[in-house]
């Protein structure tokens, strides 16, 4: 039966582990005698030099920098000499017959070390007896801490990754990675902070820990080049690579052979080479997806370069038998920052498929590790021996401490979902107002954001007849009610759980109840319709008669020709309302024209500007005269008022949105001090009307430009165009006024 975790209880079980692992650590490092000295090696070879003595330790006192030690001896009489070698920070460079014999003095000199009584014999002669002492937090060497910060931070990024991820093999090999590279940073922690020696079965089994760390680390980041970002079929090399570093570390375990430059680092070496033949093989295949070749050219920059700068600092020179040109914490630092560029690549690049809000669920892991950490500090503020110790303990847990401990797991960790009742309960009233298909479509996602609180939501044309749970529990496929595609919850609840039966249920009321809204409103809209034709017809039919018996009776010949004009103008309006639908490059062609003629009329210069091209949609007839009136009042509005000798329309056009602007050389004046007119009203009413947005920006030396824009998704469709939205009963403005004076 296969297991399926949240991906929060997943990234929160990597962090416990990390943390646990990182406790141990300590424990192991504080455990047994300090002497507070810094020893370092001579350049003869022989004895140890004191570096430093610890300024609170009682052997500061006893042992002056600069001294020489040559050996220790106990109470007992048994001499151990110290050499270069005592102190090698990473003792598998040796041959191993060498590393026996250096893991057998590291033994003797462990033994010392539990003495009762330790003596130091200096190179001047001079015996100093040493003071043992218990090791605190604040005597751990900085080293220590920076391989548990790259260990820790390293998992954090990669169980991440695949907590979100867990069926897909590139974030498994990743996360496995992450999990080597944790193990070859805390090993060398903690055997690289012993001040003389360590038990050698401890240090003999971190050392192979190290080993197991590193090659499980630059395994599976070939491995991970086996799969993503795309899945190679021949899996023969793949899987000879894994049986032969697995039978080497056993060699490398048993210690056969000459010493582990051959058994441990010329074998990742020629892993590494083998990862990098994957990654041009995946460069071949991705030759024609853009999208995949750029996550790889991506991951190769992070990866590779930083596994190529850590071999070349760390394992090539062992291999050729010299040294490391680095300490290990300072050689492992690219290796990091290849875990913190990965992390960076899934905003960038999407890579395995994660977007942003990845990021944001790293806020529930630093929330529990706040509280655990927060709570370590409280005990070992408690372990104090000083009396205030105590007592700052007692008022910071009880007055600060627990009611905030509190408020943070019930805020960020709390295991109940109010959403959905929440949600639910109020939902019917979130609709009334609603007027056009798109504020309902807008309302159901931010109802669906609001109640199941998922990381991310994805609208995809891909419809679906009924919901689905995907991916295992992580997603959330929904239809929608009244649009032919579906709407994907990822990771509801923010990724604290999986997707249940309850969510599924939930949504199902709530696609109902939107599914209902679209009905009636498409019914509101087609009874609106209806009674515009109604009255229109009554307009046609009445006053239209009654206008022509007045031209045909009256003898007076101005009540004649006003009688004309206004069955012109009824005539019009009725044409307007049942005009058929037009395309929109064909009203856009109108109002160029009409631009340029009345521009040549006027005497001035009429320039057109055009960017991108007209999306392929059609306007009903009220619409495409409410358009091409906005434009015309623009122009009005400029010769009346701007005395200009230019006037430009620019026309632009991008896949989202369509912009209509007019921008003259005449004399501008500061928007604020405009007052609206009769033409104005006009143009505010008509983008209403059409759910468009008005700009106007105006001053003395750059003119005035006015800016209508018309979202595409807002069009309504042409024959379910909403009812005139009126004017506002006073005449004032919603939003900034357009341009100044106007009749």
């Amino acid at each position: 039966m296969k297991i399926r975790w949240a991906p929060f209880k997943a990234l929160s079980a990597a962090v416990l582990l990390g943390v646990a692992g990182i406790l141990i650590c300590v424990l192991v490092v504080l455990r047994g005698p300090y002497l507070g000295i810094a020893f370092a090696p001579t350049p003869e070879g022989v004895g140890v030099v004191v570096a430093s003595v610890s300024p609170a330790h009682p052997n500061a006192e006893r042992l002056a920098a600069g001294t020489v030690v040559e050996a220790v001896r106990t109470a007992a009489g048994a001499e151990v000499s110290l050499t270069g070698q005592t102190l090698l920070p990473e003792p598998d460079i040796l041959p191993y017959r060498a590393l026996g014999s250096f893991f057998a003095q590291q033994q003797r000199l462990s033994n010392a070390l539990q003495a009762r009584e330790l003596k130091a014999l200096a190179a001047d002669g001079q015996e100093v007896v040493l003071i043992k002492a218990r090791r605190g937090l604040a005597d751990i060497p900085a080293l220590f801490w920076a391989h548990a910060v790259y260990a820790l931070l390293a998992l954090i990024i990669c169980c991440g990754i695949w907590a979100f991820r867990p069926d897909q093999a590139g974030p498994r090999w990743l996360a496995l990675s992450a999990v080597g590279y944790y193990l070859m940073n805390m090993a060398p922690a903690v055997y690289s902070s012993r001040e003389l020696a360590l038990d050698a079965g401890l240090f003999s089994s971190l050392s192979t820990l190290n080993h197991l760390g590193t090659a499980l680390h630059i395994t599976s980041l070939a491995g991970m080049m086996w799969f993503y970002p795309v899945r190679l079929k021949k899996r023969v090399t793949l899987n000879a690579m894994l049986l032969l570093v697995g039978g080497l570390l056993v060699l490398d375990w048993l210690r056969i052979g000459y010493s582990a430059a051959y058994t441990h680092y010329l074998p990742m070496a020629l892993v590494f080479l083998a990862g990098v033949a994957a990654a041009v093989r995946q460069w071949a295949l991705t030759r024609h997806r853009p999208a995949e070749r750029a996550a790889l050219l991506w991951i190769l920059l992070a990866v590779f370069w930083a596994t190529a700068t850590s071999t070349s600092l760390l394992i090539v020179p062992v291999i050729f038998g010299n040294d490391q040109l680095l300490p290990q914490h300072l050689g492992f630092a690219p290796l990091l920052l290849m875990y913190l560029g990965l992390a960076a690549g899934v905003s960038r690049y999407r890579l395995f498929e994660l977007e942003s809000w990845w990021h944001r669920s790293w806020i529930w892991a630093a929330v529990g590790f706040l509280v655990i950490v927060t709570d370590l500090f409280l005990v070992l503020l408690v372990g104090l021996d000083h009396s205030r110790g105590l007592l700052l303990s007692v008022l910071l847990a009880g007055l600060i401490y627990i009611p905030l401990r509190q408020w943070m797991l019930a805020r960020f960790l709390a295991r109940d979902d109010p959403g959905m009742t929440r949600t639910l309960s109020r939902l019917t009233g979130g609709l009334i107002g609603l007027r056009t298909t798109q504020q309902l479509h807008d309302r159901l996602l931010a109802t669906l954001s609001d109640m199941f609180r998922p990381l991310d939501i994805r609208i995809d044309a891909k419809p679906t007849p009924r919901i689905i749970v995907e991916a295992d529990a992580q997603a959330l496929r929904l239809p929608h009610p009244f649009r032919g595609e579906s709407i994907v919850l990822v990771n509801v609840a923010g990724g604290m759980r999986l997707v249940s039966q309850r969510d599924v249920d939930g949504a199902g009321i709530v696609l109902d109840v939107f599914r209902h809204a679209a009905d009636a409103l498409q019914a509101q809209v087609l009874a609106a319709a209806e009674e515009r034709e109604r009255v229109i017809g009554d307009l046609h039919d009445d006053l239209g008669a009654k206008l022509l018996t007045i031209v045909h009776t009256t003898g007076n010949g101005d009540g004649r020709e006003l009688a004309r004009s206004a069955l012109s103008d009824l005539r019009a309006i009725v044409g307007q309302q049942r005009e058929p639908p037009r395309r929109l490059v064909t009203v856009v062609d109108d109002i160029r024209k009409e631009f340029n003629h009345r521009a040549r009329l006027a005497g001035l210069t009429g320039q057109l500007e055009s960017v991108g091209t007209l999306r392929p949609v059609s306007l009903s007839g009220r619409m495409a005269n409410s358009l091409a009136s906005i434009a015309r009042e623009f122009v009005t509005n400029a010769l009346k008022h701007a005395r200009a000798t230019e006037l430009t329309l620019g026309v632009a056009s991008d896949d989202e949105k369509l912009k209509l602007s007019l921008q003259d050389n005449g004399q501008g004046s500061p928007v604020a001090g405009w007052v609206e007119g009769g033409g104005s009203r006009s143009i505010r009413r008509r983008a209403d009307e059409m759910a468009a947005e008005l700009d106007f920006a105006s001053d003395a030396r750059s003119g005035t430009r006015a800016v209508l824009t018309l979202f595409y998704d807002r069009l309504p469709p042409v024959d379910t165009l909403r009812p005139d939205a009126s004017a506002d009963p006073d005449g004032s403005l919603r939003g900034s006024p357009p341009r100044g004076t106007k009749s």
